[in-house]
């Protein structure tokens, strides 16, 4: 071939190459931009769905300048040109119904919808790509989703805490990547065998939680084929076991050597215990077996299980004594054997009562025990309760149970005499010890993941200053924790009024639901903003309580100051609350909070070494005392900043994902930016224009581009007094009270400047709103 020939052919397959790469180009683009529709299209079907949203999370969703995949919730991949990955919106108390559009999200790898109300659609199954799905505590009905089967990718099923009822189908054993399976707390029924067993196909599979349903027939008899198994909670469903073929899955548990927590507790398994027990991983930590009817001796080698720190084998019918062996447990912490036929005495050496961990629970009562307790007990110096009462003891309560610091609930039978003291009472040198004697209730030790006690660098306030509190006294402070003295809910807990000690100090106890993503570090970044800041506007700790209750499960409470006169959410919205109206504010009362909230933030700010951030202030976390005097609260989002705005030796990262309030948080936080000072200027900025106007940011009004800042701009400042909220009273002079409704809303809008680099800094926010009141009272300022 010639070379112009050659040139010619060489250009022709230039041009070619060149043509199919544009029209490759081409279809790409138009591929990225219909999935993206598609995308955009389903969100908007899914949120058209919602028929509750009482927080108002998806008020954002229909904001046409953010992209959606900066709507709250939503995760998207970068590598998949925006499309949908993650729908996450857990306890955002939304109800209506799961879309069926859900299914169009094709990259959907995680959706977690858990403590919601909807109902759930078969297009699920379409979600090839998912990994993560968590549908708990929702209220789902029928049967279990056959479709979700074909979601070959999926590691975690959630569907905990439904109304589900039927058979669990054989084909869930295609989710051979499984990894986690939460099924409890539904109605689910049928035998074991023909509805999970085909799981052991599923190597990696780690986490079994199929508690609160009502499966019967016999337990799997070869779950060890699950090597990697360290979950396995089968408790209160009416599984059977009664011949020693029947306890052929505790040989076969003896080969997951990871196996950590096993709870059989609250079914009908009878016969005795196989001596295979003893021989379970030598890292479990949880054995729950109460509440059958299980007969024999308790394996003489249970102290084998050297790691294990809860052992319940509570309401059976075990006969003979308890296995000295147990002393060699010496992580033990929670103990329970009661309503038994045990015999004998309670063991009297030290190996037995050298458990110096037993920091929480000790249940030997309703038993046939005789003797005395041994002077040992007193080793305990971490006991929370001791229960020996129902048994046939006697002789003296030993002196040396006074070195039981811990010791709140203590039950006896009435046989034994003579209190710690050693003084006798009475005439005729000794009477029976007047106790008032509790009935303990039965502990139900397993947990959804057993928790480390021990985490470094939480230190919960109260130090030295701070006094301690038990469990105990905080729930005989609130009646238990009653409904009745519940004052307030969060995403993180719930607050309850008391009456605390002998001094009778009314208190509020803001108890953490640990079951909430989040909710611990919310416990921890509260104790550490708490631990040292002391200032008037701000809501007073008093104490905290970081212990376990009496079911032995993890618990953590802070207790504050009373503060009467509730939040000012409740007093700008009293609709919201069944407040009359007439308890509205007045302009002066308005202009007091708002400085008391300036001045604090101040302090926050400028005031604290190192500074703190809020990030999360809002209406409903300033509180008013008797005299109206704001109080700053609720400090579980707060950030430490250094002077660089680098995050502290905390341990706090200033620069992790905020989550504020909807409404409230700043703009540069949706799109990624650390928690800074201007931030809560952003915040005050919209509580002073709520204060003003008395709407919400995230009122139904505010839609189709308008918000509250554009509500109030557009009045500013001539027709301010045409957007006050018309609750507020106003004084005659309304000149005056113009110009200190304009200031108010020229400072408002000034703050919540979408650039955080055009709003004022809080100190100059603090001095101008002093000054605004100074003005409207009449004050000259120089």
């Amino acid at each position: 071939m010639e070379l112009h020939q050659i040139l010619r052919s060489g250009f022709f397959l230039s041009v070619f190459l060149w043509a199919a790469s544009s029209s490759y180009q081409i279809y790409t683009v138009k591929a990225i931009l219909l999935g993206n529709e598609t995308d955009r299209l389903a969100l908007l079907a899914f949120k058209d769905q919602i028929t509750r949203d009482n927080l108002g999370a998806l008020s954002w969703w229909n904001d046409n300048t953010v992209h959606f995949c900066n709507w709250e919730g939503i995760t998207c991949s970068k590598k998949q040109q925006q499309r949908v990955t993650a729908l996450e919106l857990r306890s955002w108390g939304l109800g209506g119904s799961l879309s069926p559009s859900i299914g169009n999200l094709t990259f959907l790898q995680k959706l977690i919808l858990d403590n919601n109300n909807n109902k759930m659609p078969t297009e699920l199954g379409r979600l090839r790509r998912l990994k993560y799905l968590n549908l708990s505590g929702n209220s789902f009905q029928g049967v279990f989703p056959v479709n979700l089967t074909h979601c070959s990718k999926l590691r975690t099923l959630s569907l905990f805490s439904n109304q589900l009822v039927g058979n669990i189908p054989v084909e869930i054993g295609s989710l051979s990547r499984l990894n986690v399976l939460y099924l409890g707390n539904n109605s689910f029924t049928g035998v074991l065998p023909s509805s999970i067993a085909s799981l052991t196909n599923a190597s990696g599979l780690q986490d079994i939680d199929i508690p609160q349903n009502n499966f019967s027939g016999k337990v799997p008899s070869d779950p060890g084929r699950l090597q990697q198994l360290y979950h396995l909670n089968m408790e209160e469903n009416q599984l059977k076991a009664r011949d020693v073929s029947d306890w052929k899955f505790m040989d076969s548990l003896t080969n997951c050597s990871n196996l950590q927590i096993l709870s059989l507790h609250g079914n009908k398994l009878e016969g005795q215990l196989p001596n295979s027990l003893v021989n379970l991983s030598s890292r479990i930590q949880v054995l729950a077996m109460g509440t059958n009817q299980i007969s024999g001796n308790i394996p003489h080698g249970i102290g084998n299980l050297a790691n294990l720190n809860r052992l319940t084998l509570e309401n059976n019918l075990l006969i003979g004594g308890i296995p000295e062996s147990v002393g060699r447990l010496a992580r033990l912490e929670l103990f329970g054997l009661s309503g038994n036929k045990l015999t004998g005495r309670i063991p009297s050496s030290l190996e037995i009562m050298s458990l110096s961990s037993l920091s929480v629970y000790l249940d030997l009562s309703h038993n046939s025990l005789v003797g005395p307790l041994p002077l040992e007990i007193g080793a305990l110096k971490n006991l929370g309760a001791l229960d020996v009462s129902g048994n046939m003891l006697s002789g003296n309560i030993p002196s040396t149970l006074g070195n039981c610091g811990g010791l709140e609930t203590i039950g006896v039978p009435e046989s034994i005499f003579q209190p710690f003291g050693g003084r006798s009472a009475g005439r005729g040198g000794s009477s029976k010890m007047q106790l008032r004697l509790r009935s303990m209730e039965t502990i139900n030790f397993v947990e959804k993941k057993q928790r480390l006690r021990k985490n470094a660098g939480i230190a919960p306030p109260p130090e030295d200053q701070f006094p301690r509190v038990s469990y105990t006294e905080l729930d005989r402070a609130t009646d238990g924790f009653s409904s009745t003295n519940l004052i307030g809910k969060g995403g993180y807990g719930s607050v309850y009024k008391g009456v605390l000690g002998t001094c009778q100090t009314i208190v509020a106890v803001k108890v953490f639901n640990l079951q909430n993503r989040g909710a611990a570090k919310s416990f921890i970044a509260e104790c550490e903003a708490l631990r040292s800041i002391r200032h008037r506007n701000l809501v007073k700790i008093l104490t905290s309580c970081s212990l376990v209750d009496f079911r032995g499960n993890d618990f953590k409470a802070l207790v504050f100051e009373f503060i009467p006169n509730g939040n000012l959410e409740k007093w700008l919205h009293p609709e919201l609350d069944g407040h009359d109206h007439s308890e509205s504010l007045s302009l002066l009362q308005r202009l007091n909070i708002a400085v008391d909230v300036a001045v604090a933030m101040d302090y926050l700010h400028n005031g604290c070494q190192p500074p703190i951030v809020h990030c999360d202030l809002k209406p409903s976390n300033v509180l008013l005392d008797d005299e109206l005097v704001a109080h700053v609260g609720d400090f579980g989002l707060a950030r430490f900043i250094s002077k660089a705005k680098e995050s502290s030796s905390t341990g706090m990262s200033s620069s992790i994902r905020i989550r504020g309030s909807i409404g409230y948080i700043a703009p540069e936080y949706g799109a990624g930016g650390k928690a800074s000072p201007f931030g809560d200027v952003y915040s005050y900025g919209i509580l002073l224009l709520e204060m003003l106007t008395g709407k919400s940011p995230i009122n139904n009004m505010f839609k189709d581009g308008l918000s509250l800042q554009k509500f109030v701009e557009m009045a500013f400042p001539n027709e301010v007094m045409e957007i006050v909220d018309p609750l507020m009273p106003l004084a005659e002079d309304r000149s005056r009270g113009h110009e200190c409704l304009a200031s108010m809303a020229r400072i408002g809008l000034c703050c919540s400047n979408q650039s955080a680099r055009e709003r004022m800094n809080v100190s100059d926010v603090a001095t101008k709103m002093h000054a605004i009141r100074n003005t409207y009272l009449g004050a000259r300022v120089y």
